[in-house]
């Protein structure tokens, strides 16, 4: 389970906004840094080479005139962004921004993992031994596609949409198998019986009527 999904999600069920929104990749990083503080060079390690340089500039200072006396925005040391101002009207206590800091840390070898989070004192309650020990034997989804489509460029996503449209249909036909509606069925017109010119019967009685005559002057079937 993507521990960062279940913070943003968690987020967005205290405060019924989305935590990092984003209309693009670099924008979506610089509101991620805000949020969390940029950064130290150590929890870089994790970024794919390609994105590097997209990362470093989004954690350089924000543009003219986006700070005071329209000096340039200084963006916060790592751990001193604005979560806490962001959950200051959530009410969920010092307990509830910690649970989330675990779980939205930037270098994700740092995240809390989800036995972890189960254990926290904010989750104190929600589930027992047994409900855990039952979940560990549950058989993890196959995600191995989720790294198909990790480092393609601009370039690359249109084929990378068709191709993942395929592996949702499919995945999606696969859990809820589309029988066929009987009312359809029956409400189709019957197609109709293709037959012969009397000369091309050839030898032999003629067809029973009603019968199926061999298709040499068949008629296009309708679909």
């Amino acid at each position: 389970v993507d521990v960062w999904s279940v913070g943003c999600i968690l987020y967005e069920m205290w405060t019924r906004k989305a935590l990092f929104p984003g209309k693009n990749s670099y924008d979506q990083l610089k509101r991620t840094i805000m949020v969390l503080g940029v950064p130290p060079e150590p929890e870089l390690a994790w970024v794919p080479a390609e994105s590097l340089t997209l990362m470093r500039r989004s954690c350089e200072a924000g543009p003219p005139g986006a700070g005071v006396g329209g000096a340039a925005r200084q963006l916060p040391p790592s751990g001193q962004g604005e979560l806490e101002k962001l959950l200051s009207a959530a009410e969920v206590g010092p307990e509830g921004l910690d649970i989330l800091r675990q779980l939205c840390m930037f270098d994700p070898t740092r995240r809390a993992t989800i036995d972890e989070a189960l254990h926290h004192r904010y989750l104190h309650g929600y589930s027992t031994p047994e409900d855990r020990a039952f979940a560990k034997r549950v058989a993890p989804a196959d995600v191995a596609y989720d790294g198909m489509f990790d480092g393609i460029g601009r370039e690359g996503e249109p084929a990378a949409l068709l191709q993942l449209g395929r592996l949702l249909r499919r995945e999606a036909e696969r859990d809820s198998p589309q029988e066929p509606n009987p009312q359809h069925a029956s409400a189709r017109p019957p197609n109709p019986q293709p037959q012969l010119a009397p000369a091309e019967r050839g030898p032999g009685p003629p067809a029973a009527s009603g019968a199926a005559a061999p298709t040499l002057l068949a008629q296009p079937q309708r679909s």
